[in-house]
């Protein structure tokens, strides 16, 4: 499968400092294979077919002055659109450092599912930190149910 990422970026085009071409939000997002994921143990025996699909957050950021504004919301809803429009996707996933606690209740604030906690996932300045894996289901029916 060739890598098909999606990314998409925000601006203020009413800056009065004429900066409107600055990026104030962004996200980046790929889709993968479910059968590759580190999450195939969680998606039953629909795994098996080979075209089932994933998307993938990789980044999600919005420029401090311009949080709480519903920017990060927007982005992620058109996540889930792009994977929606994609029939073979099961689900959206992405992981979130443990003390993110705006980034975790946005997430479930936008009915993503914490699946699991990864001890020791971020390694950063040469201290480990744990991650949540989310999951947001864009075929209907809970992954889970199968298990």
């Amino acid at each position: 499968m060739d890598v098909t990422l999606c990314h998409g970026g925000v601006v203020d085009s009413n800056r009065p400092d004429g900066r409107c071409d600055e990026l104030i939000g962004f996200v980046t997002a790929r889709v993968v294979f479910a059968k590759e994921s580190e999450i195939v143990d969680l998606l039953g025996y629909d795994s098996a077919k080979s075209d089932q699909t994933l998307v993938y957050i990789l980044t999600l950021g919005v420029v401090d002055t311009y949080r709480k504004l519903g920017i990060a919301s927007s982005l992620i809803k058109e996540v889930i659109k792009y994977a929606s429009s994609i029939s073979t996707c099961r689900a959206v996933y992405l992981h979130v450092i443990s003390y993110n606690n705006p980034a975790i209740f946005l997430y479930k604030k936008m009915s993503f599912k914490c699946i699991r906690r990864l001890q020791g996932f971020y390694l950063i300045n040469g201290q480990h930190y744990d991650s949540y894996l989310f999951m947001y289901y864009v075929m209907g029916d809970d992954l889970l149910a199968h298990h």
